[in-house]
């Protein structure tokens, strides 16, 4: 006899067990051999080139335990004649008779331990069938895993774009990953327009080895929402002029994606302006508040910009803050991933060039100053050569502090140390006698000096020693922040904007600390010098 609809017993459920661990059974595993049972059979059967009937028989079986012998179903059922059984030379006992004398054994048995305390037994089988249920558990949930992984063995698995990107421009970057990828696989890949509701658009992937591929957006796809998946496989013309498909695995699951034909036509149809900011430029003009919300001076700055976006557009128009590392602002922006910079960020043509984007006209001018404890060392600028001089990594200070020490005609020649994140590493270095100088703008150790008196400053601004240095870098004898920009029509809506509001602007300063900073004298000798003044492009 074999297995086969409407088999029951606890070899169905050993059956059923192990068709789920291999991934073709996914139905309740209850002893009962159902449609679904006879159903994962056949596609089992099929897999391994067996006879396709949806039975387990011995040849099916052995595929499935390839360890153990065949288990006759009769023997679960108890349809088994009644045969005799040999026992030893030619006597014989026949199953009821071995029954009976089993029953008999477990009824005297029974008798024995009537009286025997069995609690602790008890006990102990408690506790064992507690650690069965633990160890079925676990194996439930293995078992599921591997079922998981399978299914993630046969689909592959979305890259980008997915959860609702928004994309600019009128190509964009497909790409995948598949657990099953070998070099030749070929796949197909579809693309719905949701907006324009038409058909989807099928292909096979052209250059297939890379997972990926660029589409371009046809005229009139821009502004729309998209759907797209992949799967292994390629598509095929048959004899009749037919297109079919030959899979070689299943779909993905369904990635979506938004395109704008511009960051401003993102801005207006979302109703929302994304700005870029950095955790290290925190404590020049912005910082964070107790609930962890940028205010200050840039705070201000955006706000101006998405009340007069909001005014242009005729409609309300938000900004959301998007935090990012220092150094994946610019690469950011040039990806459209946001859509303006506002991180206290001097431009510079290095920048702009490296990153394809733009700067704004400047909002903010700044002055580089040469900073050390008063009272440590007496030094002036004509006594720097050989000292240490801390920059932050990656800034215009350290362009600016090669400039200086490399000058065959300036008096500095003090040696960079650049291994700093941010402007406060560089001050705790000054403090831990780590350097003897830190270049950093004013602007960045406004607070410093209103805390700590023991700051001094080195000669004043060195803004005369660095014309030639903000020539070069920045095409301008004057140091700016300035807003990124990588859309031509922002930009141009920016730089109006910041010129119409230069007086509000200026206003903003009003919130800046204004202490006063000392000189540092060439013999220790301190002198007050004026309070700092930042410059405000107007």
């Amino acid at each position: 006899m074999y297995y086969k609809h409407e088999s029951v017993g606890p070899q169905v459920t050993r059956i059923q067990r192990k068709l789920n661990e291999f991934g073709y059974y996914t139905a309740t595993c209850d002893g009962n051999y159902t449609k679904a049972t006879a159903h994962a059979v056949k596609e089992f059967q099929r897999e391994k080139k067996l006879n396709v009937d949806g039975e387990v028989g011995p040849s099916t079986w052995a595929e499935l335990f390839p360890r153990e012998d065949y288990v006759d179903p009769a023997l679960q059922t108890g349809q088994i004649q009644d045969h005799p059984i040999p026992i030893w030379g030619n006597r014989y006992i026949t199953l009821a008779g071995l029954l009976s004398f089993l029953l008999w054994v477990i009824l005297a048995t029974y008798e024995a331990v009537e009286h025997v305390d069995v609690q602790p037994l008890q006990n102990e089988n408690a506790q064992v069938r507690r650690t069965v249920e633990a160890l079925t558990t676990d194996n439930d949930r293995l078992t599921k895993q591997y079922a998981s992984l399978r299914e993630s063995m046969r689909r592959p698995e979305l890259s980008g774009p997915v959860n609702d990107a928004s994309l600019i421009g009128n190509q964009v970057e497909l790409s995948w990953d598949y657990k099953g990828h070998y070099d030749g696989l070929e796949y197909i890949l579809e693309l719905r327009n949701l907006t324009t509701k038409g058909e989807p658009c099928v292909f096979n992937v052209p250059t297939s080895r890379l997972k990926k591929m660029f589409y371009i957006i046809p005229p009139g796809g821009s502004n729309s929402e998209y759907l797209w998946r992949v799967r292994p496989g390629k598509l095929e013309e048959t004899s009749s002029n037919q297109v079919t498909q030959v899979s070689e695995g299943q779909w993905s699951a369904f990635g979506n994606f938004r395109i704008y034909s511009s960051n401003e036509d993102r801005i207006r149809r979302t109703g929302r302006v994304l700005v870029g900011v950095s955790p290290t430029s925190y404590g020049l003009l912005s910082s964070l508040d107790q609930n962890g919300r940028v205010v200050g001076f840039d705070r201000n700055l955006m706000n101006l910009i998405g009340d007069e976006l909001s005014k242009r557009y005729k409609e309300q128009i938000k900004v959301e803050v998007v935090d990012k590392d220092w150094d994946q602002l610019l690469p950011s922006l040039a990806s459209n991933e946001i859509d303006l910079v506002i991180a206290s960020m001097t431009a510079t043509k290095e920048r702009a060039s490296k990153n394809h984007i733009s700067f704004s006209n400047g909002y903010f001018q700044l002055h580089q100053i040469l900073i050390a404890k008063q009272g440590i060392r007496p030094i002036d600028r004509q006594h720097l050569s050989k000292k240490i001089v801390g920059v932050q990594e990656g800034t215009t200070n350290e362009r600016a502090a090669e400039y200086l020490s490399k000058s065959l005609w300036l008096p500095y020649k003090f040696t960079i140390n650049s291994q700093f994140s941010t402007v406060d590493e560089v001050y705790q270095a000054l403090m831990r006698n780590e350097i003897d100088v830190a270049l950093v703008d004013d602007v960045a150790v406004l607070r410093h000096f209103e805390e700590d008196e023991s700051l001094c400053e080195v000669g004043g601004d060195i803004d005369e020693d660095l014309v030639g240095f903000y020539r070069t870098e920045l095409g301008k004898e004057t140091e700016e922040y300035a807003v990124g920009v990588s859309d031509n029509g922002l930009l141009q809506q920016i730089n109006e904007i910041i010129e119409k509001s230069a007086d509000k602007i200026a206003g903003f300063k009003s919130g800046l600390p204004n202490p006063r900073r000392t000189a540092c004298g060439a013999n220790g000798v301190s002198a007050d010098s004026p309070p700092i003044e930042a410059s405000y492009h107007k």
